[in-house]
Order: C-alpha cells, then structure tokens, then sequence
C-alpha cells in the first residue's frame, strides 16, 4: 500500500502511457546525443591540440562519430545487449586507466603525484571559501569600490578552475602576508 507507483497500472496503459513512453524515449534519445555531440568537440580539440595536422572540420568530427557509434553496434548481436552495456563499460573503464597510468608514468611521475597530493590539499583546504563566493557579492563589492586585490572571482570573463583556484591561492597568500 505504501509502495504503490504515483500512477496505477491501469493508468498507464492507454494513450496516456504512451505519450509518457514517447517522451522518455525522445528525452533520452537527445541526451544520449548531446553528449556524443559534446565529447566529440573535446575529442577532435585534443587531438588538434595533440598534432597541429589534424584539423577541427565537420569531416573529422563525422569520422570520431562513426568510430564510436560503429564499435557498439557491432557487439550486440554477438552478446546480447547486457552483456555488450558490461563488455563495453570494462573496455573503456581499461582505456582510461591505460592512459592515466601511461601519462603518469611517461612524465616525471614524483612530480605528478606531489602535485596531485599537494592539490587535494590545497582544494580541501579551501573548498568552503570558494563554494561560498557568489557572483551577487562580485558585483555588490564593484560597486562599493573594494580593493582589487582582494575581489575574488570578480572578472566578468569565463574562469576555469585553475583560474579560480589561482585566485584563491594569491587570495590566502595575500591574506597570510598582512
């Protein structure tokens, strides 16, 4: 009685269970797009990052779409499509950490994981001072004519978070001087 679903059974079936059929198909046939369409701009942007020859055109970007799309479909008929959801979660799971693991240990690698340790720290150090910093008060303090030094994240350009923590950084060795 308590864990009956919000719309009986009888509900949907009918016009109205289809309708909510469609919709969660069509909803999740553009997410799934979306997100291809996403990863693929990342893509084709490291690789013309990685070799200057490999230009960023609708050509290239189609060939990385039928390279991902293509190495699914062709494993559901031979697996079954949960064991294909499986075989291809482990596959990739493998590549990335094929990749992290060969970055790590191809570059200087003490460096690498005293810079990792040293940015958990840094990150759990003042993960509560920048979550609470809010583009209202940016402006607020513009306004009031604050010191520049001491605005944090009050550029109207898009930062990333190197940048913010960069920031936050001279922030806390600015504070900690005076």
């Amino acid at each position: 009685m308590f864990f009956t679903p919000p719309l009986e059974t009888s509900s949907t079936k009918g016009p109205l269970g289809d309708f909510i059929d469609a919709l969660s198909i069509a909803c999740t046939t553009f997410g799934v797009f979306t997100s291809l369409g996403l990863s693929v701009d990342f893509i084709i942007d490291g690789l013309n990052r990685l070799n200057r020859d490999i230009y960023v055109t609708i050509d290239n970007q189609i060939i990385i779409i039928r390279c991902i799309t293509l190495s699914p479909q062709s494993l559901y008929p031979s697996v079954g499509l949960k064991n294909c959801i499986q075989t291809i979660a482990s596959v990739t799971f493998a590549f990335g950490l094929f990749i992290v693991f060969t970055c790590l240990f191809l570059d200087n690698t003490w460096y690498l994981l005293n810079s990792f340790v040293q940015s958990i720290g840094h990150y759990l150090q003042w993960i509560v001072q920048v979550s609470s910093v809010r583009q209202t008060r940016a402006r607020v303090s513009k306004r009031q004519g604050s010191q520049p030094s001491r605005q944090l994240l009050m550029t109207n350009r898009n930062t990333g978070l190197y940048d913010i923590m960069v920031e936050v950084s001279d922030l806390a060795n600015h504070t900690l001087s005076t």
